[in-house]
């Protein structure tokens, strides 16, 4: 195994054999930030850790209470259509806002915890009047709630999470016809006998969101791929700067970057880019975000994220995958099609070159957001691999910095 990635992987066993699962905004979560900080000073020579304000559950983790209100506003559905219709709309509005959007418009309402971003800053071997812009390379510290769907058969979890989420708009239509009288209206023949067949089956996938995730933080997944790989990889690029000068960027000053509370709706780099916007992200800034590193033959260019409703820069993916075709990996490129990672937060204030890079099945396999997010989960190769594509990466940005500062 190559040394480097040995060492990598003994970092990221270290911090989960410390601190286990680290859910979003918990005391796990904190100590290991504070580890990582000091693998931060230890290379860089500087630290700064900010503390920040969230809501955890405002985010997934609301997704089976949303599926136990579901529940509750079926009980109404024939003897008070409006409360049903009152109860779901609600519900699903709630859903789109702040598990889909990822805004916090509803965060005020939920039990709030403190969670921490780390940084360290990077100067170019010149000295920072050498800097003529600036790199965030990025991991998150936070992991996962245990979602046992994607555990016990993988293959069928989005199915199953989509037909939950098609059943409260079917439960919340099927209220409004009878709420409306539907079928004296000749609007919807047989609507409440139709309706009478369905709403029972709806709580299948009610019961699918129910059961979408674990709070117990002892089965929460130990966030091995998902994503202390990121964090390593972006601490050894660093390293490899500091022990080989000569091969470190020339005109780009590195933010080497740890988010907190990720997977509670990009809290961290959100905190981040509003309180840094006006001081380190000032001027020309770039972001490599790298989430989940463990399989080799599945590298992916990610062109966008829908939720997100950002694209990337399309000259910056098209560096990315240039990167991959030369060195003859398996690689897509691919919009996000759920959820959302750190880099959608720079984008959305205007970072265009941004983009997130990942090794990982997409469909997605067991070990994604579930306790058997290990170590041995990870192939070795996968993480030697993304450590050259990112070495490369960011070679190719120091030398169009300095072609276009020319």
């Amino acid at each position: 195994m190559d040394k480097t990635v040995r060492a990598q992987r003994d970092f990221i066993q270290r911090i989960i054999d410390r601190h286990g699962p680290r859910l979003p905004g918990s005391d796990e979560e904190r100590r290991a930030a504070a580890d990582i900080a000091d693998e931060f000073r230890a290379t860089a020579g500087n630290v700064t850790v900010d503390e920040f304000t969230l809501a955890p559950k405002a985010g997934i983790g609301s997704i089976p209470g949303i599926g136990l209100g579901l529940m509750i506003a079926g009980l109404f559905f024939f003897w008070q259509p409006l409360v049903t219709v009152i109860m779901v709309a609600v519900l699903q509005f709630f859903a789109i806002t702040q598990i889909i959007l990822y805004r916090d418009w509803f965060d005020v309402i939920f039990p709030k915890a403190v969670s921490q971003n780390v940084y360290s800053i990077i100067d170019p071997p010149g000295g920072p009047k050498k800097a003529q812009a600036t790199l965030i390379i990025s991991g998150h510290i936070d992991s996962s709630w245990h979602v046992p769907p994607f555990a016990e058969k993988s293959h069928l979890a989005r199915y199953k999470l989509n037909f939950g989420a098609l059943s409260g708009f079917l439960l919340l239509a099927l209220a409004i016809a009878l709420y409306l009288d539907a079928d004296n209206l000749g609007m919807l023949p047989w609507s409440l006998w139709w309706s009478m067949l369905i709403v029972p089956l709806l709580y299948i996938g009610f019961y699918f969101l129910f059961n979408y995730l674990v709070y117990d933080r002892s089965k929460a997944s130990p966030g091995a791929m998902d994503n202390l790989s990121g964090i390593a990889t972006a601490l050894w690029l660093v390293k490899s700067y500091r022990n080989d000068p000569k091969n470190a960027p020339r005109h780009l000053r590195i933010i080497l970057a740890a988010f907190g509370s990720e997977e509670a709706g990009l809290r961290g780099s959100r905190a981040f880019v509003r309180r840094h916007r006006e001081d380190l992200l000032s001027g020309e800034v770039r972001v490599l975000n790298v989430d989940g590193v463990a399989d080799k033959d599945d590298f992916i260019c990610m062109e966008g994220e829908i939720w997100q409703m950002i694209r990337y820069d399309r000259e910056y993916v098209d560096m990315a995958e240039k990167i991959m075709k030369a060195m003859g990996l398996g690689y897509y490129r691919w919009k996000l099609d759920a959820g959302g990672t750190d880099a959608a937060e720079f984008a959305k204030a205007g970072i265009k070159k941004s983009i997130t890079l990942t090794a990982q099945d997409r469909t997605p396999r067991s070990n994604y957001h579930t306790s058997q997010d290990r170590l041995d989960r990870m192939d070795p190769e996968a993480m030697r691999l993304m450590n050259e594509v990112c070495r490369r990466f960011v070679a190719e940005i120091d030398a169009n910095i300095a072609i276009e500062k020319k």
